[in-house]
Order: C-alpha cells, then sequence, then structure tokens
C-alpha cells in the first residue's frame, strides 16, 4: 500500500509540474506577444 501511495504522491508533483511548466509556458508567450503588439503604442 505505501508504494501504492508514494506513486500517487509522485504523479501528484508531476502534474503540478507540467502545470507550472504550462502556465509558464503560457504567459511567456502571451508576454512576447503583448510586447511585440506593444511595441507599436511605444
Amino acid at each position: 500500500m505505501a508504494a501504492i501511495q508514494l506513486q500517487s504522491d509522485h504523479n501528484k508533483a508531476r502534474n503540478f509540474h507540467i502545470r507550472l511548466a504550462a502556465t509558464w509556458l503560457l504567459h511567456t508567450e502571451e508576454h512576447r506577444l503583448f510586447s511585440k503588439s506593444g511595441s507599436f503604442y511605444l
């Protein structure tokens, strides 16, 4: 049982990091696009 619980925690941690990375990538992409379009107003 302990091994199953450990695996579950590992998956939760991995899912968290995947979500974090995806959020960061989306944010960086948005920021890059915003900076590109924002340069017209500068």
